[in-house]
């Protein structure tokens, strides 16, 4: 995946090479096949390629446009190039050698800051106004780039990393107390907030408009926008469910490189690997697909309910497509610790996922060593391609004042494969009012005033905040009870607010490689939100679309397995097998007066005796609570003077 830096100053000073060379600099990983930059007076935009399409290689510096008015800086993979290159007039000829950066910005040229909502794919561009002496910055609908800025005064830097804003002298790394707040809740509540003061995010399907006394994000794309999906049968959603994600995979194989995926025995990542394997093997084109396996198999016992091991179940798709090769990742030569310091090394704040960082480190960097190009996933799967559906559907209706409706929810319940009317009733009405009352009652007695305050963080800095009264006050208060279906499929697809896909964008680049989700296909995304709530649920299943819609291509065990995997279920083991150097970090975090008035070192002390006492129990909460303080507070030590 390629890059962009830039940097501009609205009160005319010109901007220096050495400026820009520093930047690009702390880029260098993200441009293995060159790139370029343009400078003139006030403004300066530079590319770093990665060539991982087979038009990349006649991708240039930034392009310029309307002779010379506007100057373009543009990175990423679209996925709509024939649809694209129909409606700029390119002719079939010259297709082949126009790349997608310039495919981009012939967009701009044309539709202006329409043109974002018309490109499919991970990208992000700049484009340099030099009339009226603008600066336009956007990303993809979802966030599979990354794009952080800073303002100060008269001058604006943007790049795609954070170590280009900080290779400049002026910009501050100071903490956010706000997002340190957010991460211990944790609470996402900001998609543009990152762990430095004026230091920002552009987020997902945002647009920035930047000039001389303005800095102002519109968001050019929501979930909400996507159409109603009326087809006439069952048959017909699965029919066109299935050719959507045969599309999406196919864009995402576009590649010079060596393709493998991620594999659990989720389906998500089943079916974008049996998709795959499927369009490789037209082509007599291999995949190599990789299954995280606990390094410690123990914990399985202690979680008789969880899918803890997945390689059984993986292994059986793996088997019905003869192209793949299937690879175990245990990382059990990688600790949680090493994981976190690489992590932060690569992105110079703390990930979310803390208890899967070692396996994901492990991943990638065997996807280095084999010469991996591409590695797909299904990570932004389980909001829509995979949603479970809207259990309880008859209840908020009913108690919504719609009861004619309420029953059609429950017939759809009961008349479905395996469906009953006493299921029907416990599932639709019995179940979600016992929640809506435990959920009420958690409110009430939560810990510093809120259920989402308290674990790991200091209960002063809790307060001074006033972080409960903040939680409750905002639109995404994470233990609202959510009885509107669209509220609980936001809820997981976080639009406008997850860093995860910024978060690979970097990683990737760290090992050479583009990490691609199929299930991020605004396509297939848009057609799974706007299909009826029957589609999903039906009878005694939940996740009906996606089980329906990848028959032939992921097997029945496991397209019909209702077993929740746990990936990361050995955290606590592997803290236990490093017992002396995490207690030594333990101890190291606790001697800083920083780390002190943010962490609550004597719930994590408590957290890590449970997790050391019981060496036959997953101590799953504790685990991550440990794994949680780690991260954050070696984090922290950064910011000591």
């Amino acid at each position: 995946m390629s890059a962009l830096y830039g940097l501009v100053r609205f009160d005319g000073r010109p901007v220096e090479a050495r400026e820009l060379a520093a930047m690009r600099a702390s880029l260098e990983a993200w441009g293995p096949d060159g790139g370029g930059q343009w400078r003139e007076g006030c403004a300066g935009l530079g590319q770093l390629i990665a060539n991982t399409t087979p038009e990349a290689h006649a991708e240039g510096g930034p392009a310029e446009i309307e002779g010379g008015r506007i100057r373009i800086a543009a990175a990423g993979r679209l996925d709509n190039r024939d649809e694209l290159c129909a409606a700029l007039a390119i002719p079939p000829a010259r297709r082949a050698s126009t790349p997608d950066g310039r495919l981009m910005a012939s967009a701009y040229e044309r539709w202006g800051e329409k043109a974002p909502h018309r490109l499919h794919g991970d990208w992000a561009l700049a484009a340099w106004h030099s009339a009226d002496r603008r600066l336009t910055l956007a990303r993809d609908k979802l966030g599979a780039t990354a794009l952080y800025y800073h303002r100060s005064g008269p001058t604006f830097a943007f790049a795609s990393s954070l170590k280009a804003l900080f290779a400049l002298p002026h910009v501050p790394q100071t903490l956010d107390e706000l997002q340190l707040a957010q991460h211990l809740v944790p609470w996402p509540a900001d998609g543009s907030l990152t762990w430095y003061e004026d230091v920002r995010r552009l987020p997902p399907a945002h647009v920035l408009n930047v000039g001389e006394g303005h800095t102002r994000a519109r968001e050019y794309w929501h979930p909400k926008d996507a159409p109603a999906v009326r087809r006439g049968s069952d048959e017909a959603y699965a029919e066109e469910f299935a050719e959507l994600f045969t599309r999406a995979v196919r864009s995402r194989l576009r590649t010079t490189h060596a393709i493998a995926s991620t594999l659990s025995a989720g389906l998500d990542s089943t079916a974008v690997t049996g998709f795959a394997a499927r369009e490789l093997h037209r082509n007599d084109d291999s995949l190599t697909a990789f299954t995280f396996t606990p390094a410690h198999p123990e914990v399985a016992a202690a979680m008789p309910d969880g899918l803890v091991d997945e390689w059984p179940l993986a292994s059986k798709v793996a088997a019905i497509h003869p192209n793949v090769a299937h690879e175990p990742i245990s990382a059990a030569d990688l600790t949680p610790l090493t994981a976190i310091r690489r992590s932060h090394e690569q992105h110079d704040e703390p990930e979310w996922g803390v208890g899967n960082l070692h396996s994901i480190a492990s991943l990638l960097d065997q996807c280095a060593r084999r010469g991996v190009g591409v590695l797909l996933t299904g990570q932004l799967g389980n909001g829509g391609v995979s949603w479970a559906g809207e259990e309880g559907r008859a209840f908020r209706l009913l108690t919504s004042g719609a009861p004619r409706e309420a029953l059609r929810a429950l017939a759809s319940r009961s008349h479905g494969p395996g469906g009953s009317w006493p299921l029907a009733l416990r599932r639709e009405l019995a179940s979600p009012a016992k929640q809506r009352i435990a959920a009420e009652r958690l409110r009430r007695r939560g810990p510093l005033g809120h259920p989402a305050v308290g674990q790991v963080i200091a209960p002063a800095f809790a307060r001074r905040l006033d972080l409960a009264e903040r939680i409750r006050a905002s639109a995404s208060d994470p233990s609202a009870p959510r009885m509107n279906p669209w509220e609980q499929r936001m809820a997981v697809l976080l639009p406008g607010i997850t860093p995860v896909g910024a978060f690979a964008h970097q990683a990737g680049a760290a090992h050479r490689l583009e990490l691609r989700d199929p299930t991020s296909d605004i396509r297939l995304l848009e057609f799974c939100l706007g299909a009826p709530p029957e589609q999903f649920v039906r009878g005694a299943w939940n996740r009906w679309l996606i089980r329906r819609g990848t028959q032939g291509v992921v097997p029945d065990e496991v397209r019909w397995n209702t077993k929740r995997g746990f990936q990361g279920a050995d955290l606590a083991y592997r803290l236990r097998a490093d017992e002396a150097a995490v207690t030594s970090e333990l101890e190291r975090i606790a001697d800083s007066s920083l780390v002190r008035s943010y962490l609550d070192l004597d719930a994590i002390g408590a957290a890590w005796g449970e997790v050391r006492r019981d060496p036959a129990a997953p101590a799953l909460l504790p685990g991550w609570q440990v794994a949680r303080a780690l991260n954050v507070g070696i984090f922290l030590r950064r910011f000591e003077t």
